[in-house]
């Protein structure tokens, strides 16, 4: 697993620190939903120039969110970048490099497909497990297609409700989508997973997913 850049000393000194960004990156570890409707709001645009940078703008939405689960982490794996970021630099400085760090990982891993990705995410886990036991390999067997079944963007939207535990509010920010139309597409992906799971197998789905949340 990549680790998130080192921001080097002469990149921002001059500044004699960044007391107010080390504060708003800490709301954002912490999933603070207004901290991220402002972090979406002022960094958007420029990832989105970043990826223009390197001919990538076409793949903007899907990079941007990788960059989100980037600065979040994963539960169960690497801390997110967000949480080592030291106020040394700016945010946005930090967060250019990372972006940047991503970006060019994203453009080797393209060009060479026949290469097995390093790391995976915990939705793909699910998908490649192990059965637990013997009376469980049909419905692992299941539940490993049903996964892999869904396109890219499907999956990500997983991630982020139910590994991430972003509301369908900030996964309609991040996305740049409404909340109803996230909330939507939630509750079709749970369909198509129970449509090949039922009556052998079953996951943690929620029913009452709402645009509220």
């Amino acid at each position: 697993m990549q680790t998130a850049p080192a921001i080097q000393a002469t990149a921002v000194h001059g500044s004699a620190s960044h007391a107010d960004d080390l504060v708003f990156a800490r709301r954002l570890v912490r999933k603070d939903e207004r901290a991220w409707a402002d972090f979406f709001l002022n960094f958007r645009g420029f990832c989105q120039s970043i990826t223009y940078r390197y001919n990538r703008g076409n793949e903007f939405d899907d990079l941007f969110s990788m960059l989100v689960l980037k600065l979040l982490g994963t539960r169960g794996g690497p801390l997110g970048a967000l949480v080592k970021y030291d106020g040394s630099a700016s945010l946005k400085t930090y967060v250019y490099f990372v972006f940047k760090h991503l970006i060019l990982n994203h453009i080797r891993d393209t060009q060479t497909r026949s290469v097995t990705v390093e790391t995976e995410t915990p939705i793909e886990q699910l998908a490649t497990a192990a059965p637990v036991d013997c009376g469980r390999e049909d419905e692992d067997a299941l539940l490993a297609q049903a996964v892999t079944s869904l396109d890219a963007r499907d999956r990500r939207l997983l991630e982020l409700y139910y590994y991430q535990e972003l509301t369908v509010r900030q996964i309609g920010t991040l996305l740049g989508c409404d909340a109803s139309t996230v909330s939507r597409h939630l509750k079709r992906i749970q369909e198509a997973l129970r449509a090949v799971l039922e009556p052998a197998a079953t996951i943690p789905v929620n029913p009452c997913i709402s645009s509220e949340g």
